[in-house]
């Protein structure tokens, strides 16, 4: 039986070799996405934060227009617009 089990080992014996690399390029890829979508959440708030403040600005920049009277909010409106 020894000697059947020593002629079968080499047959059943698997290589191996190279799986670092496989390993190594599917982290790369994960780790490659992950960073893309962070920086892409990260510039979506930026974006959204600089809209925010236009969008303020506009709103400041109307309200200083308007005087009270109806001229002013149409001058108001147009400054906000513009």
């Amino acid at each position: 039986m020894n000697r059947i089990t020593r002629l079968l080992r080499p047959l059943f014996r698997r290589n191996e070799d190279g799986q670092i690399i496989v390993m190594v390029a599917l982290v790369a890829v994960v780790l490659t996405a992950t960073v893309g979508i962070a920086i892409d959440v990260g510039r979506l708030y930026v974006t959204k934060a600089e809209l925010s403040r236009a969008v303020d600005a506009a709103a400041l920049s109307g309200i200083l227009e308007f005087n009270g009277q109806a001229s002013g909010l149409t001058n108001g409106e147009n400054k906000a617009e513009s």
